[in-house]
């Protein structure tokens, strides 16, 4: 038979049955495809896909011939050179690292690779020559995908003040990992680092501010995962303070509220005079009120994940009936000689049972406005 093409090789039968090549030698003269009598359109899929861990099937659409194929032989190329895979003649030579993860149909050189690995991505040829016929070749290009990712969550609670790591995975091989907050790419900061390409975000020390939903993009060429993780950073309890009136009269109902910046939200206990008098609620409500409920009541807000406690300013209640009393001689009321009496009458309401309200008057805490006493 003549060639007309350099790049021409023909395996005459009796060579190929009787005296064969050397595996190597054959496998690279069958990766010559002589123009015109070769071809792969149709072979294989052009493209495949497959999972790390996972298995991929290479159909070829060939009609198993009603004599078998002289020869079979699948090589790969991740573009640092081609490895054989298997090469078919009397005998099966399968290549390194491919021993128990292919099988080979040689009726019509379909191959199943198995245990996929990231380095399995690349370039796959199959050449197969009949036992008289064209010499067929087929190309596939392989791309292994991530199949997973996950966020690996703090071995501790987030608490602020602390630092706390964030760890990305993938079930595959990874190229690229790219966190978000709450959308918005994660850039290293005064308390944020990323190190380990990326794998592991870290924060030193947290800030509340750094509550927030995070994600971890895990990509490869072929693919890509994403895993989501909220963070909620625990603080607390601060700026505790009571609400509610500092005077009210008897048979009255009173409510105070008791607030913190905490979270998760703060527990209380209620003190009045240094003494518990009610736990569990930020309320503190009593009905028909008595003379004796006046005091000094505090609150102590707690937080059970940071730990921490914080306790209110004095809230100072008067209870009592409202009076009105006289100052036109108000000097007989100080228990000191800096007093100026007034020259007119002057009334003021206060409480009857708070003689606090008359006791600590100081004629320097008001000031003469016409015919009104005001404070200074």
């Amino acid at each position: 038979m003549a060639c007309h093409h350099q790049a021409c090789i023909i395996f005459p039968q009796q060579a190929i049955l009787h005296s064969p090549l050397p595996h190597s030698a054959l496998l690279a003269n069958l990766k010559l495809r002589p123009p015109g009598l070769s071809h792969g359109a149709g072979v294989l899929p052009d493209n495949l896909n497959g999972a790390d861990g996972g298995s991929v099937f290479f159909t070829t659409t060939v009609t198993p011939p009603e004599k078998t194929f002289l020869v079979v032989a699948w090589s790969f190329n991740n573009g640092s050179g081609d490895r054989e895979i298997i090469t078919s003649v009397s005998s099966n030579v399968i290549g390194s690292g491919y021993e128990n993860r292919i099988t080979f149909d040689r009726s019509t050189g379909s191959l199943e690779l198995r245990n996929l690995t990231m380095d399995d991505t690349g370039e796959y040829r199959i050449v197969l020559t009949p036992d008289g016929g064209v010499q067929k070749t087929g190309d596939c290009r392989l791309e292994i995908f991530i199949s997973a990712a996950s966020i690996t969550e703090p071995s501790v609670t987030p608490v602020e003040g602390k630092p706390v790591n964030l760890t990305c995975d993938a079930a595959g091989s990874v190229l690229t990992r790219e966190w978000r907050k709450d959308g918005s790419p994660v850039s290293p900061g005064s308390n944020i680092i990323l190190h380990d390409n990326n794998r592991v975000l870290s924060f030193s020390p947290l800030k509340r501010t750094d509550s927030g939903e995070y994600s971890c993009t895990a990509s490869n060429p072929a693919s890509s995962a994403e895993a989501k993780y909220k963070m909620t950073v625990n603080y607390g309890p601060e700026n505790v303070k009571i609400t509610g009136p500092n005077e009210i009269k008897v048979k009255q109902t009173l409510t105070l509220i008791c607030s913190a910046e905490s979270t998760p939200t703060a527990t209380y206990i209620w003190m009045k005079n240094g003494t518990e008098i009610h736990r569990n609620s930020a309320e503190f409500t009593k009905s028909e009120i008595e003379l004796s409920d006046g005091g000094e009541y505090t609150c102590q807000a707690g937080n059970n994940i940071t730990g921490r406690t914080a306790t209110s300013d004095v809230h100072r209640l008067s209870v009592g009936e409202w009076v009105m009393l006289d100052l036109s001689n108000w000097c007989s009321f100080l228990p000191h000689n800096n007093c100026v009496e007034l020259p007119f009458s002057v009334k003021i309401r206060a409480l009857a049972n708070d003689k606090k309200v008359y006791r600590n008057l100081k004629s320097t805490d008001y000031k003469y406005v016409g015919q009104q006493l005001s404070s200074q």
